[in-house]
């Protein structure tokens, strides 16, 4: 059908299509177009890992793993492919998979930064807290910019009692731009524990605007906060909005406080 350069300019167009458009159907109708079209191995390479990215950000990680093996199958050191094929099985919970794919990922480039972030992404998700903390502390050595990496490593530390590093890294995140539900959450928790009562509300309050429904407890610990400051009305508001989202406490607001004194 065409040269080389034709099913380049045809790839380049699906990938426009889906990350500007958001248009996946079409994008992979290009790509089904090319892999119709020719057996030039790169380009097929090319045509699998795209389709396979594409179905990685759509959720069909089972599609996606046939596809970006197959690349990998063509260019048995395409990074990328194995990247994606690590993304699908983190998201799909094949956590061994995805760390010898990420693994694989940074052995042909150790400053490949999204995969040493994802290493200990997964790292997290088994619950192994120092490995994914030590492979944020690479990811922040490769881009000290990389904010998702402040907030993950903060909840690592929480995780392991070390509230001062959580505590750092949840304000550099958010001075990053973090919007993030968990990360106000457990910022706010700090202040809390260190009886800051109205920083922790203010982290609070934007917990609760991010995710107003998500969780009883952020109302009841903002309560616990306006009771110290004496602030009663709002206190009791909190408690009733608690109660309203499924805390059926035998407990009165007063003695609630007593107990977090």
């Amino acid at each position: 059908m065409g040269d080389k350069s034709d099913y380049k300019r045809m790839l380049n167009t699906a990938y426009e299509n889906f990350v500007e458009k958001g248009d996946s159907r079409g994008a992979i109708k290009l790509i089904n177009r090319v892999l119709d079209s020719t057996t030039q191995e790169n380009i097929v390479a090319s045509a699998y890992c795209l389709r396979g990215m594409i179905y990685t950000e759509t959720g069909e990680f089972k599609k996606a793993i046939t596809d970006l093996t197959s690349a990998i199958g063509f260019i048995p050191d395409y990074k990328d492919a194995f990247y994606n094929r690590g993304l699908s099985y983190l998201f799909s919970k094949r956590y061994n998979r995805a760390l010898a794919d990420f693994s694989k990922v940074l052995q042909f480039d150790s400053k490949y930064v999204d995969a040493q972030f994802h290493l200990g992404l997964t790292y997290h998700s088994i619950n192994e807290y120092d490995k994914a903390i030590r492979a944020y502390n690479k990811t922040l050595k490769l881009d000290p910019e990389f904010k998702l990496a402040y907030a993950m490593r903060g909840v690592a530390y929480d995780i392991l009692h070390k509230t001062d590093e959580a505590f750092k890294d949840f304000t550099k995140a958010i001075e990053l731009g973090v919007a993030n539900f968990t990360v106000y959450k457990l910022r706010g928790y700090i202040y809390w524990d260190n009886k800051e009562y109205e920083e922790a509300i203010k982290d609070l309050n934007k917990a609760i605007e991010l995710a107003p429904e998500k969780t009883f407890d952020l109302y009841l610990t903002r309560a616990t906060a306006y009771k110290a400051l004496g602030k009663d009305d709002e206190a009791i508001k909190d408690f009733e909005k608690a109660k309203s989202l499924g805390w059926g406490s035998m407990y009165t607001l007063e003695k609630l406080a007593e107990e977090d004194e």
